[in-house]
């Protein structure tokens, strides 16, 4: 039976580099994303609004989640085909 994926399939260094640019870019954002979360979530405490300034306080840990979904949905889909 003859599989019709073209290409070499696998992890190619190409795809490796892509996935490692994303992860560092993403991880370079997270600093700041903490920053200004955290400036909102003070705002947000100071002015009565608790549960808002709860789930604000929770964008950055959904952000690393969401950057380590896309490292395995890649991953997964460019070796599917094996």
């Amino acid at each position: 039976m003859t599989s019709s994926h073209k290409g070499g399939g696998g992890l190619g260094v190409g795809t490796l580099v892509s996935i490692l640019v994303v992860v560092i870019i993403g991880m370079a954002l997270l600093p700041t994303i903490i920053g200004s979360t955290d400036s909102g979530v003070s705002n947000l405490s100071l002015g009565g609004y608790d549960s808002a300034a709860t789930l604000l306080g929770l964008l950055p840990l959904f952000f690393v989640i969401g950057i380590l979904v896309m490292v395995v949905l890649s991953a997964v889909e460019k070796t599917r085909h094996l």
